[in-house]
């Protein structure tokens, strides 16, 4: 069984889970760390889901033969607004494109081209209105506009 801890470090939220892997908000590499000489590949599935439901994250470490290696890794999600990592898997709930990368614990790798995930919004649970301005004097008018929401407050087109 594996072992979930929180870490916070350079102001990014780190949570441990399946593979060692983490989830961030930020990607980049960290300075001074060691070169490596091989490769990060990240696979995600399904490529388009809707708010809500989940995603499966697999992290996988070359060497320069393309060897299997047994490394930490981190999964960076941009945006991490809505996102929320359980196991391997990547709940999200904030509907747009959201890339996901794995790459090495130390930083020293980054696997230069992020999964895009495509996020749909859920059904329509509430509808909201809008009144612009929302004090008239009489004889004055007002412009009324209503959108449709999903459960996470994602827009609804249609």
């Amino acid at each position: 069984m594996k072992r979930y801890s929180l870490h916070i470090l350079s102001a990014m939220l780190l949570v441990t889970g399946a593979c060692s892997s983490d989830v961030a908000g930020e990607s980049g590499t960290a300075v001074g760390m060691p070169s490596f000489d091989g490769a990060v590949h990240t696979q995600v599935t399904p490529l388009t889901i809707t708010a809500g439901q989940s995603v499966t994250v697999l992290c996988s470490v070359m060497d320069g033969s393309m060897v299997p290696l047994d490394r930490p890794t981190v999964v960076t999600v941009t945006p991490a607004e809505g996102t929320q990592l359980q196991g391997d898997q990547i709940t999200m709930t904030r509907s747009g494109l959201v890339q996901v990368a794995c790459a090495l614990a130390d930083g020293s790798a980054v696997d230069a081209t992020p999964a895009v995930v495509t996020v749909n919004p859920g059904p329509t649970t509430k509808t909201v209105a809008t009144v612009n301005p929302t004090v008239v004097e009489a004889g004055q008018s007002a412009v009324a506009s209503c959108s449709v929401q999903d459960t996470y407050g994602n827009e609804v087109q249609g």
